[in-house]
């Protein structure tokens, strides 16, 4: 097992530890990523560690949990998501109900099948273990949280598994990534994306990415222009979802709100993998739109580092 770190995302698997400020997401994440187990200060915006696990890839993402960073870039990154770590205090008991609250809305916002794990910690801290504090055991927790629904309705959404951890003596952390790893390993990859356009009703393209260079991209520009311009009326009126095939690829066109995403991949894509990544995608637009924190250059950066092949 290789890990290190960077500055920004990967093509590649993310996963996205959230959780209230001083719940111990960096010390979990350098303890088990770096070995390094002291205390941490309290993360500002996010970090990212890139750390590779059978042969592949990951980016573990940890998102600060003040409540400017709740507002602001949990939902855009949990969207993105491709497992979910949340990380609970479980010594932290006057803000219980905050917690579960955001726990709520974090599973809203994911996508249907997406993993998510869900770590009691500071579990050193439990005074029958020689801590001085009362914490919350696991039965709380789960009554509290109301975690048994992931055994009922929510079971056939996603993968859930809850593990009491310290993030500080490392007690439970790898049993905990190994499952999450997992379930990651055995979900299938998304397909390349060649070419993303986001237009309106109106024809205006807001924006236009290339993953790929010209050559392997041939007519996709062409093609992605004309499903445009035969779909605007349609945008304008209705929802829908429409899949074409050209010589050279396969491409999508979903349209909501009055906004069209159109995305290609190679031909050898599946239909639904490819509608998934074209409907999160716009999804994520439409949201930081609505909620005025779109940043065209941001919005980019951010999808050209899940979808970019990298360089060799």
């Amino acid at each position: 097992m290789i890990k290190g770190s960077s500055s920004w995302l990967k093509k590649t698997k993310s996963i996205v530890l959230l959780g209230l400020e001083t719940a111990g997401k960096t010390t979990l994440v350098n303890g088990w990523a770096r070995g390094i187990t002291s205390r941490t200060t309290t993360t500002i915006g996010l970090d990212i560690e890139h750390v590779e696990v059978g042969n592949e890839i990951f980016n573990l993402i940890d998102l600060g949990g003040q409540e400017a960073f709740r507002v602001t870039l949990w939902k855009t990154y949990a969207q993105m998501a491709q497992a979910i770590l949340f990380v609970f205090d479980i010594t932290d008991s006057q803000r219980t109900k905050e917690a579960v609250k955001w726990f709520w809305q974090v599973e809203e916002w994911v996508q249907s099948g997406i993993p998510i794990m869900f770590c009691a910690n500071k579990i050193d801290l439990k005074k029958e273990k020689g801590g001085d504090k009362d914490a919350m055991s696991l039965e709380e927790i789960i009554k509290t949280f109301d975690l048994q629904r992931f055994g009922s309705e929510l079971e056939a959404e996603h993968s859930f598994r809850i593990f009491e951890t310290s993030a500080l003596t490392g007690e439970n952390i790898d049993k905990a990534m190994e499952w999450i790893f997992n379930r990651l390993q055995k979900k299938t990859t998304a397909p390349d994306v060649r070419k993303l356009v986001i237009g309106d009703s109106t024809g205006k393209i807001i924006c236009d990415i290339a993953f790929a260079d010209e050559v392997e991209l041939g007519n996709d520009d062409f093609e992605i222009k004309n499903i445009i311009k035969m779909n605007i009326d349609i945008a304008e009126r209705h929802d829908t979802i429409q899949f074409f095939e050209s010589a050279d690829s396969v491409i999508i066109l979903v349209s909501r709100d009055k906004h069209l995403c159109v995305v290609s991949a190679p031909k050898k894509a599946e239909y639904n993998s490819l509608r998934i990544v074209a409907e999160t995608i716009l999804s994520l637009f439409l949201t930081q739109q609505y909620e005025f924190t779109y940043e065209e250059n941001m919005f980019k950066e951010l999808l050209l580092g899940f979808f970019s092949k990298p360089t060799v």
